[in-house]
């Protein structure tokens, strides 16, 4: 009997080493993968850089900012329609009141 695909799944990749010199890179980044019956989606970004140089791993970290300062502004919007919802509830709530 087939196992059932999970509906998401997060995933990190590492490459091949690539080495020149003393020095070795490997390439890491995360996946999101949905699996869906009639097809799928998967997100991929780049997460890390792992430079290994004379025996000792160093994981260096590959920061987006375009994807903070997406972030920010989608949390920026939720609070600001969830301002404006609570506003406009509370004041039609309040004229049922004195109605």
């Amino acid at each position: 009997m087939k196992r059932p695909l999970p509906l998401w799944e997060w995933q990190t990749h590492t490459s091949d080493p690539v080495t020149s010199g003393d020095v070795t890179l490997r390439t890491e980044a995360q996946a999101l993968v949905i699996v869906l019956p009639w097809g799928g989606f998967v997100w991929k970004r780049p997460s890390a850089v792992h430079v290994t140089h004379s025996g000792v791993t160093q994981r260096l970290p590959i920061v987006d900012p375009t994807r903070i300062v997406l972030l920010m502004l989608g949390g920026a919007s939720l609070g600001v329609t969830l301002g404006i919802t609570i506003t406009r509830v509370s004041d039609w709530l309040n004229s049922q009141k004195h109605s």
